[in-house]
């Protein structure tokens, strides 16, 4: 039953556009004050929307988050979002402690990490993760859109 409340609750945010949902995202974790957030998001006002995407896009930013407050042990957070010729931008880069992303994925531990590449994966979309111990971490995805 909590899992179809997670569910709807999701639906629910979408539901004024990827745009809205990523500010409300934002919002909450700008409420938890831990982070330094700089934020430009250029969907808030993106008038197509692509309800299923717009979905798998609000879970996957929500992983990522999740995985920044687990393991990251950053100061700093940006985010940027925006349309260009038809594909969706979002960027998620952090100060935090890094990691080796080849170690990553040889152990499978990663189950966050797994989740944001099937995510990915469903939507056609392309991934590029940079991190190195010490030197925090970006992820860059593109997604065709609507």
């Amino acid at each position: 039953m909590r899992e179809l409340a997670k569910l709807l609750h999701g639906e629910q945010l979408v539901e004024n556009g990827i745009g809205h949902a990523i500010d409300q995202e934002i919002n909450w974790l700008n409420k938890a004050g831990t982070y330094e957030l700089k934020v430009n998001n250029q969907l808030v006002d993106l008038r197509i929307t692509s309800p299923d995407k717009d979905l798998i896009i609000l879970r996957l930013l929500q992983e990522i988050i999740n995985n920044i407050i687990k393991h990251a042990q950053a100061e700093r957070i940006q985010i940027d979002s925006y349309l260009e010729h038809n594909t969706l931008h979002l960027r998620v880069a952090e100060n935090g402690i890094g990691f080796d992303p080849d170690i990553v994925k040889t152990k499978k531990s990663g189950m966050g990490l797994n989740s944001i590449y099937k995510r990915i994966e469903m939507i056609n979309g392309k991934l590029a993760l940079n991190s190195a111990p010490g030197e925090g971490t970006s992820i860059s995805i593109e997604i065709p859109y609507p």
